[in-house]
């Protein structure tokens, strides 16, 4: 039985890629990054603003509307856009819902991005350097957390880890390969927040931020936008840079809760990925 999504196979590309600076960048907005990734985006793809019909951004939880922001920053009128709020999810998914708006022929065109200025925002008090709370204060968790040390999503991922720890005898210089590839990689981006290598005595000797994870398993807070746009595989064909054709994308949602069944183990990650091979 041929899957659902196979449909779309190959049938639309992404055309222009974009970013804005990344790392630690003082005074930065979450919308004037994106305005910077999206624009370089556009411009990749050798169009301009009056090509973009479609439009899809993630922004923080904050601003309201945040596609409309966007629109009104890079002067665009689209047929087509909204703005996402799906966590880390968001910025997968807009691809994703860009070629189902194409295919649906409500959009053309659409540029589609993430952006937050989290560094800047988490240096704007103490309270947010402490905490590392990148959501705004009214939508953070006020009981059965904070009271107990229970910070940052570091925490929440520590169970998880602990629990694969107990499962499968993972060790914690198995969890320091992935830092130290991730860093290998970094490291030959020149536009990279940190890019000196990282070895296994340094990550093993590192301080403890939520057992068992120390300073280098822990993901960095970065100022910073990426942006993309995505249109139709013949439409691609004659723009100025070599097409990325999609061949798939997968969703899976364990709505129920990250402590529920094997959730912290046996993520939706795994179902998703299914969908997309």
């Amino acid at each position: 039985m041929l899957h659902p999504g196979a449909r779309l196979r190959d049938r639309y590309a992404i055309v222009g890629v974009g970013q804005s600076e990344i790392g630690e960048v003082p005074g930065s907005t979450s919308l004037g990054l994106l305005t910077t990734a999206m624009k370089n985006a556009i411009e990749d793809a050798g169009l301009t603003n009056k090509d973009i019909d479609g439009l899809i951004s993630r922004g923080p939880d904050d601003i309201y509307c945040h596609h409309q922001r966007m629109g009104q920053r890079l002067g665009i009128n689209a047929r087509f856009s909204t703005s996402l709020d799906n966590g880390g999810a968001s910025q997968i998914l807009a691809i994703a819902l860009a070629c189902m708006a194409i295919d649906a022929g409500l959009c053309h065109t659409v540029v589609t991005g993430f952006g937050r200025n989290s560094w800047s925002r988490k240096e704007s008090s103490e309270q947010n350097r402490m905490g590392v709370n990148l959501r705004p204060v009214e939508q953070q968790d006020r009981e059965f957390r904070p009271e107990f040390g229970y910070f940052g999503e570091a925490a929440t991922h520590a169970f998880g880890a602990r629990r694969h720890m107990a499962l499968y005898g993972t060790t914690k210089e198995q969890l320091g390969h992935v830092a130290i590839t991730f860093r290998k990689h970094a490291s030959k981006n020149p536009c990279a927040q940190k890019r000196e290598p990282l070895t296994m005595e340094q990550y093993l000797s590192a301080r403890l931020i939520a057992d068992p994870f120390c300073l280098y398993d822990c993901s960095l807070v970065t100022d910073g936008a990426g942006a993309v746009v995505v249109t139709s595989a013949e439409r691609a064909r004659d723009l100025k840079q070599r097409p990325v054709y999609i061949a798939g994308f997968g969703f899976h949602n364990n709505l129920r809760g990250w402590f529920f069944d094997e959730h912290m183990t046996d993520t939706a990650a795994k179902q998703a990925a299914a969908e997309a091979y």
